[in-house]
């Protein structure tokens, strides 16, 4: 379980019945691809996840179905080639509310129903347990991307969970400017970190409520702490009950750039900044004039620092992936000749001669004489 204030989410494993099913096929007709097998379960209902991992040897799969009736249809109609399933330890779909806080909760402020349609809710420990058919309230998710990965993020999310937003991504919104009203049936909202910045509505969802879940993408963006931009996107992560950072370099060597990354991905853990920069990062103090100004540099007690990432940090090195990166991509991209400020055209026109006479030749190596 984890606890979000008065609130404790309840592992799915601890109830009395499962949204994840066992279901066997024989090994012949048992689907190979993960579509093969969203398009067969996807019939029955919604499904959050497939584990094919048993599939080709002993004909295996386990399925994880949104809706708890459905992995309960899929049994009951099914038997004896499908059971109930140990479920996931992030899968939930039950909270546990403290009694006493329950009973000084204001009676229009205990509306759960607003968050699914109620299986049951009754008493356990001293506690309060709401137990929710359907553990769907984390969606939508919220993707926060520069402005150039946008549509790749749609694009690789119909590639990879075509049965979640469908084949051509038609429950991905993207949100292109700042009157787009972000459709209510999106299962995942693309947004950027500009827009974010300077339009507070598309900082929550259709219904108004917090984004529960966020993927910030190249979030060395919000490294600097008194930039708008990060005190709008970590502010949207602590309110988010799951956060998920993606970056290629999180620091680059300053120790108290990960401040913010790590403020957003456990806020109630965190010191205060200069707490953090003090201990992690060299103090160097500057004057202007008669201004003083103090700067973090470097990195010290690296053995501890690393001890703090790898809590949160899951690295991936190129070597380990290289086999799901993508063929490098050569492509032409045309421009508009009447948008192109042609002033500045003609001063770097005139000035790559100068540039290639004094250049190594090393620099043009893979080039025809036809291409420097």
């Amino acid at each position: 379980a984890a606890n979000t204030g008065p609130i404790t989410r309840i592992c799915m494993a601890s109830l009395q019945v499962s949204n994840t099913v066992a279901v066997l096929f024989h090994k012949d007709k048992c689907p190979t691809t993960v579509a093969e097998a969203a398009e067969v379960f996807a019939t029955i209902g919604d499904v959050a996840r497939l584990d094919m991992s048993l599939g080709t040897t002993v004909g295996l799969l386990f399925v994880t179905f949104y809706d708890v009736r459905v992995a309960q249809r899929v049994v009951q109609h099914t038997k004896p080639f499908a059971w109930p399933a140990q479920a996931g330890m992030d899968d939930f779909r039950a909270v546990s509310w403290s009694s006493s806080q329950f009973a000084n909760l204001p009676r229009q402020e205990r509306g759960f129903e607003r968050f699914g349609e109620i299986a049951r809710i009754f008493s356990c420990g001293g506690d309060i347990i709401i137990e929710f058919y359907d553990m769907r309230a984390e969606w939508p998710l919220l993707v926060v991307a520069p402005s150039s990965l946008r549509f790749v993020w749609r694009d690789q999310a119909a590639q990879w969970l075509p049965h979640l937003v469908g084949d051509d991504g038609q429950d991905v919104h993207v949100v292109r400017n700042s009157k787009d009203k972000v459709c209510k049936s999106a299962k995942l909202v693309v947004c950027t970190y500009d827009l974010l910045r300077r339009c507070e509505r598309l900082r929550r969802r259709s219904d108004g409520r917090d984004y529960l879940v966020v993927v910030v993408d190249e979030s060395q963006s919000i490294k600097e702490s008194t930039s708008q931009r990060t005190k709008v996107v970590v502010g949207i992560c602590k309110a988010a009950r799951r956060v998920v950072l993606l970056s290629g370099t999180p620091a680059v060597n300053r120790a108290s750039e990960l401040y913010t990354q790590l403020e957003a991905l456990m806020p109630s853990e965190m010191p205060s900044f200069s707490q953090f920069a003090e201990r992690y990062s060299y103090k160097q103090t500057l004057r202007f004039g008669g201004r003083t100004t103090v700067k973090w540099n470097g990195a010290q007690r690296p053995a501890e620092l690393n001890s703090l990432l790898g809590s949160v940090m899951i690295r991936r090195l190129k070597k380990d992936v290289l086999q799901q990166l993508p063929a490098k991509r050569r492509m032409k991209v045309p421009l508009d000749p009447e948008s192109i400020n042609q002033e500045s055209c003609s001063n770097q026109t005139r000035a790559f001669p100068r540039f290639k006479k004094h250049a190594p030749v090393e620099d043009f190596r893979g080039f025809g004489p036809h291409q420097r």
